[in-house]
């Protein structure tokens, strides 16, 4: 069972249909025997909430997303109380309500684009990941939103639709935090 952060209350699990049988699910019987599915969504909401810290004691919506012969996709949406939410980024999380994140297709546009911005950013976490070839700075905890930044970037690269999770989850760390120190660091004019 895989399961991958959408947004903040939405989570998609892939079920290979081998656990489905292994679980008892795909026998003739499965649609009478609910303490099965029971068990299954028990299970679910335990990874959700060991995974991501996500109270699972609340309304849930399953969606069925695909089902095929290899697996089946279901999306879990969660039913957060958004004041609760609001106090939890506040006193927990400030680094995923203030992130930017921009791609970039090749390595010496990074160095590039950090060259430029070396003097101009207001940021007190700048890293770099890679995700099937292209790379991705990610600006954490700014300071504001910053257009100066955005506009350079858009000259080397583009804003990405990437969320910070997505990356955390299967893309690659190559610089934690200091991304335009380590750059000038090892590539000096």
């Amino acid at each position: 069972m895989k399961l991958e952060r959408l947004t903040r209350n939405k989570i998609k699990f892939s079920i290979g249909v081998d656990e489905l049988e292994a679980k008892g699910m795909l026998n003739e019987n499965f649609l009478k025997e609910s303490l099965i599915w029971h068990e299954l969504f028990e299970e679910m909401l335990e990874q959700i909430q060991d995974k991501y810290g996500i109270d699972s004691q609340v309304e849930v919506t399953v969606e069925v997303h695909s089902f095929n012969e290899q697996e089946v996709q279901l999306i879990l949406t969660l039913e957060i109380d958004e004041q609760l939410f609001e106090d939890e980024i506040h006193s927990y999380s400030l680094e995923y309500i203030q992130c930017e994140i921009f791609a970039f297709e090749d390595f010496e546009a990074v160095i590039s684009f950090s060259r430029t911005i070396k003097n101009k950013v207001h940021c007190k976490s700048i890293s770099l990941y890679s995700f099937k070839e292209i790379y991705y700075i990610v600006f954490e905890k700014l300071i504001d939103k910053d257009y100066v930044i955005e506009a350079v970037a858009n000259e080397f690269g583009s804003k990405a639709k990437m969320t910070i999770e997505y990356l955390d989850d299967y893309g690659k760390l190559l610089i934690e935090n200091d991304l335009i120190e380590t750059l000038e660091r090892y590539f000096k004019n």
